[in-house]
């Protein structure tokens, strides 16, 4: 298959409208499904990826993961398949915004208002962690939120990273590098074991990675942050953050006990499942100071 272009029909059914995204493993188009009548997300393996297994690996993994699951917060997948020597995905087309965009356009707002876009990102990890998938790169950029009847819906997708949990000794792959040269994961997102390619990681590194999300949103700045690969994951490793109420001095007490939990150096001492991460963010909005309003994230 050539460079896809606007009317190249995929599949003999999917037919590109136009491009909105692109990065290292491919792009992103808008197509109408001709055989159904509606509109479709079309994700197109590159073509200096189609030549990597790696790359090939990843991306049917990634349809895989999502396909499994059966969550209203989950990226719908339609169909996969391949187009000459092209991986294609087919999903759900999302009119809304990524996650950091809808935090400074909705600034300032209210801490239940951002508690229950954390709270609906938790139950899409929930229903990921039940199937057995960890999705081990969960990050702002992942993360839409789309208005559904006048309600604000969040929707998780991008589970290229997705391994099955039976798979944890393999996971050190996480810190190596393919062979494009992009590190696999996000830094300033990843857990202490992640980061340090332990081969013990499971479904608590999604947790924490919502920690960060988490505090991003709420306290306006990522917890650990840095020049450099390198020196992010010696703060991730050693420091412990400031607590949100050193820059948000009307939040309830229980925001700081919620990222002691969250951002625990050590799983065990971490939530434990997303419904426990649910439960305490569900409890921490009922405490009576919700309604403080939060200022615009620096950067995500």
């Amino acid at each position: 298959m050539d460079e896809p272009t606007i009317g190249v029909l995929i599949a003999g059914r999917y037919r590109l409208e136009h491009q909105v995204g692109e990065g290292g493993m491919g792009s992103v188009w808008v197509a109408e499904d001709e055989t159904l009548q509606r509109w479709v997300a079309v994700k197109l393996l590159g073509e200096r990826s189609a030549g990597s297994r790696s790359a090939r690996d990843r991306f049917e993994r990634e349809a895989t993961a999502i396909a499994r699951l059966r969550s209203p917060h989950v990226v719908q997948v339609f169909d996969y398949g391949t187009e000459g020597d092209r991986a294609y995905m087919v999903m759900e087309l999302l009119h809304g915004q990524d996650l950091l965009v809808w935090l400074k356009a909705n600034r300032p707002a209210p801490l239940r208002k951002v508690g229950a876009i954390i709270i609906q990102v938790a139950r899409a990890l929930r229903a990921a962690h039940r199937a057995g998938i960890v999705h081990r790169d969960l990050k702002p950029a992942n993360i839409f939120v789309v208005r559904d009847h006048d309600q604000d819906v969040v929707k998780v997708f991008d589970f290229g990273l997705a391994k099955r949990a039976r798979d944890a000794s393999q996971l050190k792959e996480l810190v190596d590098r393919t062979g494009e040269g992009v590190l696999l994961g996000t830094p300033r997102y990843m857990s202490p074991e992640q980061a340090h390619g332990a081969r013990e990681v499971d479904h608590r590194g999604d947790l924490w990675s919502l920690g960060v999300i988490a505090y991003l949103a709420i306290v306006g700045r990522l917890p650990f942050d840095g020049d450099g690969v390198g020196e992010v994951i010696t703060k991730i490793s050693t420091e412990t953050p400031r607590p949100p109420s050193a820059f948000l001095e009307d939040l309830p007490v229980t925001v700081d006990e919620f990222f002691e939990r969250a951002l625990a150096k050590e799983p065990a001492d971490r939530f434990q499942s997303a419904q426990e991460l649910i439960e305490a963010m569900d409890e921490l909005l009922d405490s009576g100071r919700s309604s403080v309003e939060l200022s615009i994230p620096e950067g995500g």
